[in-house]
């Protein structure tokens, strides 16, 4: 997965902040409790950003049941309480259960194009997860088999596109942000959010995925360009632009990093337009956040080549 949606923390809300916060921790459980321990281990920011304006959409509703926080430990903070998110009751609510099997579902497809197409050490790993995964998958597939059917569509098409070298970044993208839009319209479909929040509203939750999904899959692309040309392994940006790993002076960079900001904040418009046509509750600061500030925080810090170090630094 790739884990670059983010919040601006420092424009948060401290409430909001503490309730993203037990999202994340709430999704990490909701995993562990469906799937087990070692599948939490999979959990990314993006997902959680899903399973947060999920859990806005459904606490948006008139009569909604409540979500509530209490503080607990966990394997990660065995020292220290944290708030986790959950339904009354202490179970994962519906937004966190969904946004766990869409989770699985991602990741073991992602396990299985390293085993096809990564290194050794990379496909050895991805074959050995892909075994010790497979009840967790199988599971997530007979939960939501069409979403499951539809992201592996979407997947051997992006795995054709590139195999092809496909030129066009707007196809690749598109490719996996399809994901992400079938992924929003399943979640309001399947418990009715559609009639309780108005018609379309599954629609427009899709569309504002389908911009998220098409700016991860962009600059991810563009993070792993400098990585990818030095490997001979296909980038969309790079077969974009016609780049080859003697391109990479700074005044080549920079025309390509000014073309793709553009195409960029056009997705993150697209997406805040269907935002303000949704209702999300006490995530609406969330959400409009990561939407207007967090993402484009990303943007600059992989523009400026700080992106990696930035993530090495909080692993290690």
């Amino acid at each position: 997965m790739f884990g670059y949606v983010r919040p601006l923390k420092g424009s948060l809300r401290v409430a909001e902040y503490e309730r993203f916060r037990a999202i994340y921790c709430g999704l990490c459980r909701a995993i562990g409790k469906r799937y087990g321990f070692a599948a939490s281990m999979m959990l990314n920011y993006d997902l959680a950003f899903f399973a947060a304006a999920l859990e806005g959409l459904y606490t948006a509703q008139p009569g909604a049941p409540v979500t509530c926080y209490p503080a607990r430990r966990c394997v990660a903070h065995p020292l220290h309480r944290r708030c986790i998110a959950c339904a009354q009751g202490g179970e994962p609510t519906r937004a966190l259960e969904i946004a766990a099997d869409l989770n699985v579902i991602l990741a073991c497809f992602k396990f299985r194009d390293d085993a096809q197409d990564g290194r050794f050490a990379r496909r050895a790993a991805s074959r050995l997860a892909l075994i010790f995964f497979s009840r967790a998958e199988n599971k997530a597939k007979r939960l939501h088999p069409e979403l499951y059917a539809r992201t592996g569509e979407q997947l051997a098409e992006l795995a054709e596109l590139e195999r092809e070298g496909c030129t066009s970044l707007d196809m690749c993208a598109d490719c996996f942000a399809q994901i992400l839009r079938a992924a929003g319209r399943s979640a309001c479909e399947e418990d009715g959010l559609d009639s309780d929040l108005g018609a379309g509203a599954g629609e427009t939750f899709g569309e504002l995925l389908y911009h998220v999904g098409r700016w991860i899959y962009i600059i991810d692309a563009y993070d792993d360009l400098v990585r990818d040309l030095g490997r001979g392994e296909y980038n969309a940006v790079a077969a974009r632009y016609g780049l080859r790993e003697g391109d990479l002076g700074a005044e080549r960079i920079e025309e390509v990093r000014r073309e793709l900001e553009r195409t960029l904040s056009l997705s993150l418009d697209a997406a805040y337009m269907a935002y303000e046509r949704l209702e999300f509750g006490q995530q609406s600061g969330f959400v409009s956040n990561v939407l207007m500030s967090g993402l484009d925080m990303v943007s600059r810090s992989v523009f400026e080549g700080t992106w990696r170090r930035r993530k090495q630094k909080k692993e290690n």
